[in-house]
């Protein structure tokens, strides 16, 4: 599966394509539901301060952000399934997993889709 068919499938899950979606009592912003800590890993990923946390409302950079983060992702674990690349943005790594939730939502887009 390609990165921008992972990041829809996302934008699909996370906030069904609402630009203004808050969640998570109001840690997680846009439509990738984005947490400030991801904005640091992404900005780590980066080498520099690429990102701010306003930055999570705009979907042209919270899609930047997650594309960063799954080639990231992608590079360090080249065997990683599909259904795992996507859980992992739930849980922020590959090697942590995603909450039982989060990996029935996939599942079932999948299965849906």
């Amino acid at each position: 599966m390609t990165i921008p068919l992972l990041i829809t499938i996302l934008i699909a899950i996370e906030s069904g394509g609402d630009p203004t979606a808050i969640g998570d009592n109001g840690k997680a912003h846009g439509v990738l539901q984005i947490h400030k800590v991801m904005v640091r890993e992404c900005n780590r990923i980066a080498g520099y301060d690429k990102w701010t946390y306003a930055d999570r409302m705009n979907p042209a950079k919270s899609i930047e952000m997650c594309s960063v983060f799954h080639a990231h992702q992608k590079r360090k674990h080249p065997g990683a399934t599909d259904q795992r690349l996507l859980e992992s943005w739930n849980s922020g790594s590959i090697r942590r997993p995603a909450t039982k939730s989060y990996k029935k939502k996939v599942a079932l887009y999948l299965e849906e889709n």
